[in-house]
């Protein structure tokens, strides 16, 4: 009994290591995939001062109201 109690240590140890080194090399693969995400956004998104002027432009000059032609297009009834 007393053997097989110390044949259990070593395998204990070495199973919780290899745990430990799969879980690891888990993470530096899942830092790696979320920096290549983030690289991949920050070459893909508009960046944030083009995107408050156009807002800005946008709400100025009215880009979000009505078209001139869709305003011709509303035509007043005169019938009664």
């Amino acid at each position: 009994m007393i053997k097989m109690k110390y044949l259990l240590i070593p395998i204990l140890i070495l199973s919780t290591t290899a745990v430990y080194a799969q879980n690891k090399k888990l993470e530096i693969f899942n830092q790696a995939l979320e920096n290549l995400k983030l690289y991949r956004l920050e070459q893909t998104m508009t960046p944030p001062e083009d995107a408050l002027d156009q807002a800005l432009a946008e709400f100025n000059y009215g880009h979000y109201g009505s078209t001139e032609s869709e305003e011709l297009l509303q035509l007043p009834s005169s019938r009664d």
